[in-house]
């Protein structure tokens, strides 16, 4: 299944009640169109389908990355994001 296959996102949501979404492209070479595909289009492709199936929860999980080199451990959540590279900015949109 892809996460660029709205139908088939959808068809994949039903009946489920929590999706963890977990799936991205892993690649700082990949070209940022690609990622964009994937990380972020696919990414809100799946919480649209979640959506219109009725999932009660759905649980995005991301990347540290999107704060860049962290000025801080542990990282808040709204801490200021600084992505360094493609992947990162992907994982943040």
């Amino acid at each position: 299944m892809l996460l660029t296959d709205p139908e088939g996102l959808e068809a994949l949501c039903r009946d489920v009640s929590v999706v963890y979404h977990v799936a991205a492209i892993f690649d700082f070479r990949s070209p940022w169109e690609l990622l964009e595909r994937v990380n972020v289009h696919g990414a809100r492709a799946l919480a649209d389908a979640a959506e219109r199936t009725g999932v009660q929860r759905f649980l995005f999980f991301s990347s540290v990355g999107v704060y860049g080199k962290p000025m801080q451990a542990p990282m808040p959540e709204n801490g200021i994001q600084r992505a360094r590279n493609p992947y990162e900015r992907s994982k943040r949109e």
